[in-house]
């Protein structure tokens, strides 16, 4: 029976409407129906339950509109969400660990708002983090050469955001990048393509992670929706001539359902470290003891769940779509 709760936090990093929120409400939501009670559970804080609530009925209310032609999605994110979710054994009422997942404006990465008090604990979440997800605009980086990759994606101010965690801390930092928006790609069997344009578009953040050991990247696709794509994507212009993006997004079908894909795959890669270093916790607590535990089967529960999770997914997520990043790769 867990004596204490791990914290484990989690910093999502991406724009202004780069799909943030639309991947936490749904990887959730399809992981949490997929669990088996006889295993463990979710319990969510009334703050991620409401959240992820609203989230979740804008996407059904996509599929609502008649024809097949659809708005972008959910709108960005105003203010800073700290959503909290508890991952319990079965019959144990304290939970083993506590995900904290940070989402917040994109727009605090822009020079405009890099100084002030929201700016300030954006970067003690950089200091606390345990795991960070680089949210990536599929459309930005792909479409036209790439021409709105910098300013949809931020690579160039996540990178030095992140400098100094990657250089200098001797704990490094897991990165995974995120791939949203990516439905059309993957249905013209253009996997490959994505990765590698990820891999160009973010090269200097990729170096600064090969250079610390303890260090490490993934890519993984998701298809957040599943059945809605990206029709096309125009460049538009303000006023004063700057160009910007314009997405255009269609159902597959007339009758088309939401119908989530891979989206489990970004919880297993996290729940793998996150659930290990709840075990590695719990064990540097009782040094000396630990044949004990053994014995007990302390840590069972928890092992057993992580071995669950990690088979739901892999029987729910394509393999092919995920790419673990070494140093010179």
């Amino acid at each position: 029976m867990p004596q204490s709760t791990t914290e484990f936090n989690v910093l999502m990093l991406g724009s202004r409407g780069a799909g943030k929120t639309t991947l936490l409400a749904v990887m959730w939501e399809q992981l949490g129906k997929a669990i088996s009670a006889q295993k463990g559970y979710f319990k969510y804080a009334h703050e991620a339950s409401m959240y992820f609530g609203h989230a979740l009925g804008e996407l059904r209310r996509m599929y609502d509109a008649p024809g097949i032609n659809v708005s972008p999605g959910i709108s960005g994110t105003n203010n800073p969400k700290n959503l909290s979710i508890d991952l319990h054994t079965a019959n144990h009422a304290l939970a083993h660990l506590r995900l904290n997942f940070w989402d917040y404006p994109g727009g605090l990465l822009s020079p405009e708002q890099a100084t002030g008090p929201e700016a300030a604990v954006l970067q003690q979440q950089l200091a606390n983090a345990h795991y960070f997800f680089v949210v990536v605009d599929a459309p930005a980086l792909l479409e036209h050469d790439g021409m709105f990759h910098a300013i949809r994606n931020y690579p160039y101010p996540i990178q030095l955001f992140l400098h100094d965690r990657l250089r200098s801390s001797s704990h490094g930092a897991r990165i995974l990048f995120v791939v949203t928006k990516c439905e059309k790609y993957i249905r013209e069997g253009r996997t490959s393509e994505i990765c590698d344009a990820v891999k160009r578009g973010y090269d200097n953040l990729l170096s600064d992670i090969a250079g610390n050991p303890r260090s490490s990247a993934d890519i993984c696709l998701v298809q957040t929706l599943g059945t809605v794509v990206l029709d096309k994507l125009e460049i538009a212009e303000t006023s004063n001539g700057d160009k910007f993006p314009r997405y255009y997004f269609k159902k597959v079908s007339q009758n088309a359902v939401h119908s989530p894909q891979n989206t489990s795959l970004p919880l297993k890669l996290m729940l793998d470290k996150a659930i290990h270093e709840s075990i590695d916790r719990r064990r540097a607590s009782y040094d000396g003891l630990n044949w004990l535990r053994d014995a007990l089967g302390r840590d069972d529960e928890l092992r057993d769940l992580l071995i669950h999770m990690r088979d739901l997914s892999n029987r729910a997520s394509d393999q092919s779509l995920h790419l673990s990043l070494q140093a010179g790769q």
